[in-house]
């Protein structure tokens, strides 16, 4: 795994097992906007991302759609916009889903991080195919709408999904309107600056020779 995969896999794995065994009580982990600014308890921003429930068969398959697709999704952003981008995005989707989380009173967000991630490996990969329960087989951009609908079907509420999908969405639209002209300005700006130190080298050039001949010529003289 990636380095950010690794962490945020052992992280989720690691904090979740010990709310459940007792270690940690989830009432510590929990976002409450009130004691992170009235008590300054800050960890809870990052806590309430790491902890998932309780241990079941939601628990194992959320591990396993991070497993499969956070690697891909890591090494596609770092290789396209640079070394960290993958942190940053996670970041990022960290931010909105504590935005959100106070505002609606959700204790949790981890679930919502991890549909953020497959979010957006389903927009970098969208052609991929994927193999779902039964032998089920789509095109990648359709994973997390099936998984929302999954989520509906077992009788749970999709509002965490949709959360993580707006949160993958929103920093998906950044990419385009911020990232992409930045990168083309960027391009211009490198190939102007190339004309313009050949026209600079060529215009030194020209007046070094013209400033042999006439040397040559008052020699001459």
């Amino acid at each position: 795994m990636p380095v950010v995969t690794r962490y945020l896999f052992a992280s989720l794995v690691v904090v979740t097992l010990a709310g459940n065994f007792g270690l940690i009580a989830p009432q510590t982990l929990m976002l409450i906007p009130e004691y992170i600014f009235g008590r300054f308890e800050i960890w809870r921003i990052v806590t309430n991302l790491m902890f998932m429930g309780k241990i079941g068969f939601s628990f194992l398959m959320q591990l396993m759609f991070l497993h499969n697709h956070s690697p891909a999704t890591e090494d596609f952003l770092d290789r396209k916009e640079g070394q960290g981008a993958y942190l940053f995005f996670v970041v990022f989707a960290a931010v909105l889903l504590n935005l959100a989380g106070g505002l609606m009173q959700v204790p949790f967000m981890a679930t919502s991080l991890i549909m953020s991630i497959i979010y957006f490996w389903s927009r970098c990969f969208s052609e991929q195919e994927v193999t779902f329960m039964f032998g089920i087989k789509f095109q990648g951009s359709y994973l997390p709408w099936v998984l929302v609908a999954f989520t509906v079907v077992m009788g749970g509420s999709p509002v965490m999904d949709l959360l993580g999908i707006a949160a993958g969405h929103i920093y998906y639209l950044s990419l385009i309107h911020i990232s992409e002209p930045t990168r083309l300005l960027s391009i211009s700006y490198a190939v102007f600056c190339l004309k313009k130190k050949k026209k600079t080298t060529c215009r030194k050039r020209t007046m070094r020779y013209i400033y042999i001949t006439i040397q040559n010529i008052s020699i001459r003289v």
